[in-house]
């Protein structure tokens, strides 16, 4: 951030276009995602696959240029679970780390509690400050280069666990339980 506010890093040679408009993609289906998955259990579920299939989708049109047709799904998947991943330990950590230091953490916790929508507003700012941080690191000569199909599962499997278990305690853990009638 401070680079970016000391206007140390270079400006783009185009101007802003559809690239710079997509960051709003994972913000509005991490939004969608939150209302979704504090309906029930089954939405919980389904909130956290259209989470995933929106930020793929994004980062597939971001990057279908960048690299060969063939690696563009896999790179898709490579950049959708790193952005959930750093996007759900993010929150974790603000959420339960930073609450806990002394001045700072006294006014995290009140974004968290008291702010309505609190936590739905640190969760779009962490999202799109985790886009940004995949985006500096898909401009690397690395990300073109093949991925291991079984460091892919894992990160699927390692992003699907963090949302779920991140949406869970957000919503206090014992929320899902059998309606009562």
């Amino acid at each position: 951030l401070y680079y970016i506010a000391k206007n140390k890093i270079p400006k783009g040679k185009s101007p802003i276009k559809m690239k710079d408009i997509l960051a709003l993609g994972p913000v509005i289906v991490s939004v969608a995602e939150y209302f979704m998955s504090s309906q029930s259990t089954l939405f919980l579920f389904i909130g956290q696959f259209v989470n995933f299939i929106g930020v793929l989708t994004t980062f597939i049109i971001r990057d279908k240029n960048k690299c060969s047709k063939k690696r563009m799904l896999e790179n898709g998947i490579y950049s959708a679970t790193n952005l959930l991943i750093v996007t759900n330990l993010l929150d974790l950590f603000f959420q339960y780390v930073m609450t806990e230091v002394p001045i700072l953490g006294r006014i995290v916790g009140l974004m968290y509690d008291t702010v309505p929508f609190g936590g739905l507003v640190m969760k779009s700012m962490l999202t799109l400050l985790s886009y940004y941080i995949i985006v500096m690191h898909n401009n690397t000569r690395r990300f073109c280069k093949k991925k291991d199909a079984k460091k892919l599962l894992i990160r699927i499997v390692m992003s699907f666990a963090l949302m779920v278990g991140g949406s869970f305690l957000a919503h206090g853990g014992d929320y899902y339980g059998e309606e009562e009638e």
